[in-house]
């Protein structure tokens, strides 16, 4: 077994740039498949852990902020979110996170569920987690 022990990995040709052979000839570029920024966060947008985030903003009920420590190169990012949901055992009405807003410096997201009476209902939940894919400023 071979260990290697380096600090930094850097491209030959752009030092930006690393390609790591995939399977069969497919080669992926390393930088691009790292996940940029990803926070767990509690239901006052208070980061419980998290990677590249500055700060949380609690913008009111079922909003959300992060503001990033190092910016994004463009808005284009993409911003996967995820809720934890506690069931009640009485309501099946459906709850979602989504994007609201995307800045190079901060991502906006939004807590909600449908009542049953189909009405959009800003929703504060225990736990959202939020990863952001895109290139760096």
């Amino acid at each position: 077994m071979s260990t290697l022990v380096i600090d930094t990995i850097q491209g030959k040709t752009t030092a930006g740039s690393v390609n790591v052979r995939g399977e069969g000839s497919n080669n992926t570029n390393l930088q691009q498949g790292l996940t940029k920024v990803w926070a767990g966060m509690a239901s006052d947008a208070t980061p419980e852990d998290s990677f590249n985030v500055s700060s949380g903003d609690d913008d009111g009920t079922g909003n959300y902020g992060l503001n990033f420590t190092t910016n994004m190169s463009n808005a284009n990012y993409s911003s996967v979110n995820t809720a934890e949901f506690s069931h009640n055992g009485s309501s099946q009405n459906p709850r979602y996170t989504v994007t609201n807003s995307r800045t190079t410096s901060s991502v906006e997201i939004d807590g909600s569920y449908i009542n049953s009476s189909a009405v959009f209902i800003f929703y504060d939940f225990g736990d959202i987690g939020v990863q952001i894919n895109g290139d760096l400023a």
